[in-house]
């Protein structure tokens, strides 16, 4: 026989176990919710995410989060920006993935929008394949989160091994000889599916060539992911006219666009009077209390 102490040690483990198990319900319906809002750049319409438990087939769409939902504000205003004069590279704005990756609170919000979106059976792949450089630091904890390879995307002939090569392709910034991607030629199979990652998808010329690598090595391309798109570069519909169309039907999904982006975001250093932006190691006490870098 039961006594009294047991019976009632027994119904409040029961209501302890059940709390929790609430809790978790709430949390895993409220995090679906925030993340199924999603807006169809070709008719601008809300339609719903893939990585919910639906089968939800994409081709040929391109995607962005719904830009008030509370994960995307938080990424949206912690991504920063610099002008050309404090940038690697000449280009209207920098976007600084660094600015994630050292916010741990956007840099989880990040990984869990990709794994929420890629770990349902009908979306999820056989590999992640991630664009050098920026892409590794999406792609690795993507992978890990779903349990498949990841491959590195390189450029030039960095990759060991027998590689293939893809055409020559521009960016949005001017370099001194058209870029090229490889793989090495075992990394991926016929039968095989991926998500393509990068941080940032501007003129789409990095992503195309990634196409085109996996394609020729028999493999799917499930969909191209990013962070951030700048959409005024109309990065998909030059995917989809490239090749003679084909990849006209691949799916594009990305967090944030480039718009919501505000000028406040831009971190170059004010009255700056300094002749270049590299320091000398020395001056580093003085340069971060002269403008504020701390």
């Amino acid at each position: 026989m039961i006594s009294v102490p047991q019976l009632l040690a027994a119904i409040m483990g029961v209501g302890v176990a059940l709390g929790a198990g609430g809790a978790m319900l709430v949390m895993s319906t409220s995090r679906k919710k925030r993340l199924v809002c999603c807006a169809d750049y070709d008719d601008v319409r809300e339609v719903p995410s893939r990585g919910t438990g639906k089968d939800d087939p994409i081709k040929g769409k391109s995607y962005a989060i719904d830009p008030s939902s509370p994960d995307i504000r938080k990424i949206t205003k912690a991504f920063r920006w610099y002008s050309p004069q404090f940038s690697p590279k000449e280009v209207p704005r920098f976007y600084d993935l660094s600015s994630i990756t050292e916010n741990p609170t956007a840099f989880r919000d990040v990984i869990d929008i990709l794994v929420s979106r890629y770990s349902a059976p009908s979306s999820k792949p056989t590999h992640v394949v991630a664009f050098d450089a920026r892409g590794f630091a999406i792609g690795a904890p993507l992978a890990v989160q779903l349990g498949v390879p990841l491959v590195l995307l390189r450029k030039s002939s960095k990759n060991p091994g027998i590689l293939v090569q893809s055409e020559g392709y521009t960016k949005e910034y001017k370099e001194d000889h058209d870029e090229r991607m490889c793989l090495r030629i075992d990394a991926l199979k016929p039968g095989d599916s991926v998500i393509l990652v990068d941080d940032l998808l501007a003129t789409g010329g990095t992503v195309t060539a990634g196409l085109e690598l996996v394609c020729n090595l028999g493999a799917t391309v499930l969909e191209v992911c990013c962070i951030l798109i700048l959409s005024s570069f109309n990065p998909v519909s030059r995917i989809r006219a490239s090749h003679d169309g084909r990849f006209k039907d691949v799916s594009v999904f990305s967090i944030i666009e480039d718009s919501s982006i505000p000028p406040i975001n831009c971190r170059d250093p004010v009255n700056w009077k300094e002749r270049r932006r590299i320091i000398d190691g020395e001056r580093t006490d003085f340069i971060r209390s002269t403008y504020n870098l701390s």
